[in-house]
């Protein structure tokens, strides 16, 4: 789980190294800050689902830490609430499957924000989010179109594709009108 938030942190720095050029009206720094906020939340979010894929299938109906899960077999539904301690919330719902044996999975969600608030920024609108493959090596991307507002102001449409694994990250699509793409090396300690 560290290497998989270590790995989402390693991503959002290298993204906005790279990116360039940008028509939705915020700045570079603009963008990589409400993408920082809103990843953030969503980096939250997979924490708890991880957290209540381990507890896979104990029961039909679960709930883990701030979401309830419905299990058939090896695939769930799970939805919840975020609070953010700046004020705020967040809606989450998704779907996915967990292979136990492989320690592999497949979950997509979305966060809903209602005025959340992250370092100063408050957060309205849907982020979309899939993930697939293990801890080490997984592609994820992130789809939806947020307002923000407080320290900084704009709307932000997200169209990221992050790969990583085996010591590389490769990144392509665009966050707030900011274009990106690329390739870097990674190490990440083991724990």
């Amino acid at each position: 789980m560290r290497r998989l938030l270590s790995g989402l942190l390693v991503a959002g720095v290298l993204v906005f190294a790279q990116a360039c050029g940008g028509d939705d009206g915020l700045t570079k720094e603009e963008a990589g800050q409400v993408f920082t906020a809103a990843a953030q939340a969503a980096g939250q979010v997979q924490g708890e689902v991880f957290s209540g894929m381990a507890q896979a299938p104990a029961a039909d109906s679960v709930t883990v830490g701030k979401f309830t899960y419905e299990w058939t077999d090896n695939t769930y539904t799970f939805s919840g609430t975020l609070d953010s301690a700046e004020g705020g919330s967040a809606t989450v719902e998704g779907s996915g499957t967990w292979d136990s044996a492989a320690q592999s999975a497949s979950f997509e969600f979305s966060v809903t924000f209602n005025g959340y608030t992250s370092q100063g920024i408050i957060l309205d609108g849907v982020l979309e989010m899939s993930f697939a493959g293990s801890q080490q090596v997984y592609e994820l991307s992130y789809s939806g179109d947020i307002t923000a507002s407080g320290k900084v102001s704009g709307n932000a449409t997200f169209d990221l594709t992050v790969k990583m694994g085996n010591g590389s990250i490769e990144y392509s699509g665009t966050v707030g009108g900011q274009k990106i793409g690329g390739s870097a090396n990674y190490n990440i300690p083991s724990y």
